[in-house]
């Protein structure tokens, strides 16, 4: 009944953004809010890159990521078509419950989680020249200072090359580990110069990052 109910209130809404506070509201209220949902917070502006990463996880999590890339349809579904709106529904205010009001203005005239997501992605992620200079710009030029862990310097390279590959920029594996080598402070000189001799071949970012952490683990032990 509480479902019937809802698929006719929604239907009768006069304009979209409408849809998005219902729904959001339905969410919380309603008896399929889903279980074991771990709070995250909502996302501001702030990072986005990061934000959408554990989005997708967590919507993976309960198998409604094929519905924020329209690949999920009746069909491959093999459920009734309230069943189908229910999980697209249930998509849809996952996204929604964890935005902020103002990004709530993005996406008020959304009217599926797939579109809620492009309009996101089409704000955040804008692929302009002047993107690409500045991430790049920062990409070869952070360098690593006296004090600085190791592991969040190795974190944040990742992430800027990772919001480089967002505006389709093709970095690889290899523009970061060498970046991330040329940036290191003055005292890793001699690891730096005993990877120098290696093949490009036996050497990935992951070697790259084992050895570094590595290098620190043993530092401290001294």
């Amino acid at each position: 009944m509480f479902r019937k109910k809802f698929f006719e209130l929604l239907k009768t809404s006069t304009f979209k953004f409408e849809r998005v506070f219902l729904v959001v509201f339905v969410f919380k209220m309603s008896s399929f809010q889903m279980e074991s949902l771990k709070v995250m917070e909502k996302f501001d502006g702030a990072n986005f890159h990061l934000w959408k990463f554990k989005m997708r996880m967590m919507i993976s999590k309960h198998g409604l990521w094929k519905f924020v890339i329209g690949s999920a349809t009746l069909l491959s579904e093999e459920v009734a078509t309230n069943d189908y709106n229910e999980k697209e529904m249930k998509a849809f205010a996952l996204l929604c419950e964890h935005l902020t009001d103002a990004q709530l203005a993005h996406i008020q005239c959304c009217d599926s989680v797939k579109s809620v997501w492009e309009a996101l992605c089409g704000v955040h992620e804008v692929k302009t020249i002047g993107n690409k200079l500045f991430f790049r710009r920062k990409n070869f030029t952070i360098k690593m200072q006296e004090g600085d862990d190791m592991l969040v310097h190795i974190n944040m390279m990742k992430a800027f090359a990772d919001r480089l590959r967002s505006t389709e920029v093709n970095i690889m594996d290899e523009d970061v580990y060498m970046v991330l080598l040329m940036n290191l402070l003055p005292s890793f000189d001699n690891l730096v110069t005993s990877l120098e001799s290696m093949s490009t071949k036996d050497v990935d970012l992951q070697f790259i990052v084992t050895r570094l952490l590595h290098e620190v683990s043993k530092r401290k032990r001294m």
